[in-house]
């Protein structure tokens, strides 16, 4: 029976890549669709193996205390609604897994589906980039972005980075190609070149680091990796001198970002950081992330509550100047520091130095002692739950239901690769 239910979740899951382009709706009514009939396969064979999962535990207490945190917040209905709700991406997690390990044709399918998706919008920023507009005709609306298929949404490159390690596997899964050939290069530098373009800042420095340590996780084909990063170097400088485009996009994404943060010329909020000497990226995100800073120390264990970032930041001791209020400060950590305090930090904090430990150890087995603790795609996919949990960098709302379906989807591809190697 084609809709029996097993069907239908997995429709959505080799759907999600597609979905994501559509926007947070569909998307988001997606993962719902799965986690209700993962929850019903649970319930109906009393599997709660689940529960055994010390992360999926961990995460569990942290959505348990976000919810609890909300009942004493500002606005409770506000910071409840956007708490609350958190599990399904946890459940959504997991729920690729269990259907992952039920339906054998899940994996091709859905690689099937991301590496196509990732493959067209790549090749419909490059026409919007090279013509002003795109297959379906829409238009670059700010110069320094390319959005392609997401219309006025910036998150191209957001999109490509955070499943960048994931399409790598899903190239693997279709092509069985092995790590000491090239071809899968060639896939990874044309994703490359599209999300410098696409003016990023933050996924073009989340892809430097995604470089840099998977240079250092393959050694027999670093040699590859020199060669094809020199080229695509090459490739865009020279086209610097003939193309107006290009060499903005190479002050936008490398120049700009380091003189803004060691200008010293503050004609722009002079008086409020006149004797700072660096700004964190932008006047502006150094605004938000001080006004974060300030509900924090006066909220140091429990924060103000989710989404009160938005309804607080106007307060007198939190504020500091006019560009203290937006929706929230743009820094996962800084963010849940504010609305979640210490203990909310600790949590978030913990699973990224995990992953962490798990990346550097890997690396010192690979290249001093010759040997491996984890499949080549379980590493892949580990570097993408780095990239996603990257403190240093600007990033948008560690709750938003798009965002959190890229970071938390990858995680039951990890786990399944994980258990398929044992």
């Amino acid at each position: 029976m084609l809709l029996n239910p097993l069907n239908i979740a997995s429709f959505f899951i080799i759907s999600m890549p597609f979905l994501l382009v559509t926007g947070p709706f569909f998307s988001d009514l997606g993962i719902v669709i799965v986690d209700i009939i993962f929850i019903y396969f649970l319930l109906k064979n009393k599997d709660f193996s689940i529960f055994k999962n010390s992360l999926f535990i961990t995460l569990l207490i942290f959505n348990f205390y976000i919810s609890l945190r909300s009942i004493f917040a500002e606005d409770f209905f506000l910071s409840f609604k956007s708490a609350f709700p958190y599990f399904r991406f946890i459940f959504f997690s997991f729920a690729v897994l269990y259907f992952l390990k039920k339906q054998d044709y899940l994996i091709k399918y859905f690689s099937i589906s991301l590496v196509l998706t990732v493959v067209v919008l790549c090749i419909d920023a490059i026409i919007q980039y090279l013509l002003g507009y795109n297959l379906i005709g829409y238009t670059i609306d700010n110069p320094d972005k390319l959005n392609g298929l997401f219309g006025s949404e910036a998150v191209l490159g957001s999109y490509l980075i955070r499943l960048l390690p994931l399409t790598i596997v899903s190239y693997f899964v279709l092509f069985k190609n092995k790590l000491n050939t090239s071809f899968h290069l060639l896939l990874i530098f044309f994703i490359s070149l599209v999300i410098f373009l696409s003016g990023s800042r933050t996924s073009f420095a989340l892809l430097i680091i995604f470089i840099i340590l998977y240079f250092f996780l393959f050694k027999n084909i670093r040699k590859y990796i020199l060669l094809g990063l020199l080229f695509l170097i090459f490739t865009i400088v020279f086209a610097s001198f003939f193309n107006n485009k290009v060499s903005h996009s190479i002050y936008y994404n490398i120049k700009d970002p380091i003189r803004t943060i060691f200008n010293e010329d503050r004609a722009v909020l002079r008086d409020n950081l006149k004797d700072k000497k660096i700004i964190i990226f932008t006047q502006v995100y150094h605004s938000h992330y001080e006004t974060a800073f300030n509900m924090f120390k006066h909220n140091k264990i429990f924060g103000v509550g989710n989404k009160m970032y938005r309804k607080l930041c106007n307060k007198d001791e939190y504020f500091v100047n006019d560009f203290s209020c937006t929706t929230h400060p743009h820094n996962f950590y800084l963010q849940v520091l504010a609305e979640n305090g210490l203990i909310g930090f600790i949590i978030l904090a913990s699973i990224f130095f995990y992953i962490s430990y798990l990346i550097l150890r890997e690396i010192w087995q690979r290249n001093i002692n010759n040997r491996s603790l984890i499949s080549d795609y379980s590493i892949i996919l580990l570097v993408g739950m780095f990239l996603n949990l990257w403190p240093i960098a600007p990033s948008g709302n560690v709750f938003n239901n798009w965002l959190s379906i890229l970071i938390y989807m990858p995680l039951g591809f990890y786990f399944y690769f994980i258990k398929l190697k044992k």
